[in-house]
């Protein structure tokens, strides 16, 4: 699996749900968020019941969420959040745990997702 199916179908998902949650915390209602996310509203019911886009471990969560709080200071939109959040987690190598876990561990000293940043 490349780096980028990787963002897509693990990354990406938690991002949305942790910036889904935070819009939640701010007070917007469902049909807000999934109008600011661009997604359906049941998706992002999915995302509050952990159905969808549970992420290992859980400090990827964590860091997401970190990286959510930084640019959401900086008043950018919620796409534009999404994708300095990636970029964020890609530079810290977040990627590069999921892919070694895809892959048990058996990647030493790759350098696919940081230097596609």
């Amino acid at each position: 699996m490349i780096p980028c199916e990787l963002v897509v179908r693990k990354l990406l998902p938690g991002i949305r749900s942790a910036v889904a949650k935070k819009l939640k915390e701010e007070g917007k209602s469902q049909r807000e968020i999934a109008h600011c996310l661009g997604i359906t509203e049941a998706a992002v019911s999915q995302y509050f019941s952990r159905k969808r886009a549970h992420l290992n471990p859980k400090s990827i969560e964590v860091k997401i969420s970190e990286s959510f709080g930084k640019f959401r200071l900086k008043g950018k939109t919620v796409d534009e959040i999404t994708c300095d959040i990636c970029k964020d987690l890609r530079s810290k190598k977040v990627l590069c745990v999921l892919h070694n876990k895809k892959y048990s561990g058996k990647i030493a000293d790759c350098r696919v997702c940081i230097s596609a940043c």
